[in-house]
């Protein structure tokens, strides 16, 4: 496709680019772009009258909004935020143009085999399995849809891509799995979902990106059960969640301690104020969610021997597990660290007003 002449120019160039692009070793997260996958004239995978880009362009925005309402420190960009062709070169640019601390590309999975099903979160690396491949195939397909294409891609099994695979993973390979990790973490324990892990392979998207960076797949639509998740709007706020819940955790990890927590100032003012106050007779009550499965709890499950009183809210063929309703956000909070101490480490606290979860 490139003569060598070109090939070691090109090299030369990316090289220059990659070493002298500086890159997060610690500190806070100040800016993430996050990339709705496909749109426009390309709809990814289609199954059971569902596209992907549909699914990846809701569930993206969802994830935005949780973040710019509760990390107000982290600034939020789209590759896209409507139904358009964006080409993979062009999403890796605009991250790339806004000096992103972290690049977040979100997809949806497709099989011929109907009965895959569950998660998986992939960093660049190389594709060393044919399942691995035939994802990257699937999703490095678009480029086939953008004229001119050769000149804005290298071969990703040349010779020269390999060194800057090997480059650009010693720059970010460890914050990329760090989120990804989480990600994959907040999937199985949050929404109750089947992970598949943490993965590497050699998508463009991220081979173009000059920070850290992951590719998640939320899923299978040609599986028919998950296809019916990933499509509603219960399972697209879970997902939603899971991803948020990930990188906030995330962005805590990894701030200094000399830098503020990145989370909504008003929100934290307003619980360190409701911290120690009992609402009586107040519309607002608290729970706390212990964990979430996709199987029925039996009765004499080890989380009776922790409270007392279990709550389940039924969301399609998920289950929320929870504490009993409160009207003390400081007993709530106990109740946190009582989960935490018998090992339900995600457990988290959910507030009701008028008995609607917010």
């Amino acid at each position: 496709m490139f003569t060598p002449k070109q090939r070691q120019l090109m090299l030369k160039v990316v090289l220059f680019h990659v070493l002298s692009t500086p890159f997060i070793l610690s500190g806070q997260i100040q800016h993430v772009v996050l990339d709705a996958g496909h749109g426009g004239k390309d709809p990814g995978a289609v199954a059971f009258n569902t596209q992907e880009k549909d699914v990846a362009l809701s569930v993206t925005l969802k994830v935005g909004k949780l973040i710019e309402k509760h990390l107000s420190t982290v600034e939020v960009s789209y590759t896209r935020e409507t139904d358009k062709f964006v080409e993979l070169f062009q999403r890796a640019k605009i991250a790339n143009s806004k000096e992103a601390d972290f690049f977040i590309s979100i997809h949806a999975n497709a099989a011929s085999n109907e009965s895959a099903r569950g998660t998986e979160t992939f960093v660049l690396g190389l594709h060393r399995n044919d399942a691995n491949l035939e994802v990257v195939r699937r999703e490095n397909a678009v480029i086939s849809l953008e004229g001119g294409y050769e000149q804005e891609y290298v071969d990703i099994t040349s010779p020269e891509a390999q060194i800057l695979l090997e480059l650009h993973q010693q720059n970010y390979l460890d914050q990329s799995i760090q989120l990804a990790s989480l990600v994959e973490k907040r999937f199985f324990n949050h929404a109750g979902l089947k992970s598949r892990g943490v993965k590497q392979a050699g998508f463009l998207v991220l081979y173009k990106t000059s920070m850290p960076s992951v590719l998640i797949e939320l899923g299978f639509l040609t599986h028919r059960e998950e296809c019916v998740f990933l499509a509603s709007e219960t399972g697209q706020n879970i997902l939603a969640e899971s991803i948020f819940f990930a990188f906030r955790d995330f962005v805590e990890k990894n701030a200094s301690d000399n830098n503020e927590r990145a989370i909504d100032h008003n929100t934290k003012k307003e619980n360190e104020r409701m911290d120690n106050t009992t609402s009586i007779g107040s519309s607002t009550t608290y729970k706390v969610q212990l964990f979430a499965t996709g199987k029925e709890l039996p009765d004499n499950h080890a989380v009776y021997s922790i409270f007392n009183s279990i709550t389940i809210e039924t969301i399609g063929s998920l289950s929320r597990v929870l504490t009993e309703s409160t009207p003390s956000k400081t007993e709530a909070i106990g109740w946190i660290g009582q989960a935490k101490a018998a090992g339900y480490e995600d457990a988290f606290l959910v507030t009701y007003l008028n008995g609607i979860r917010q």
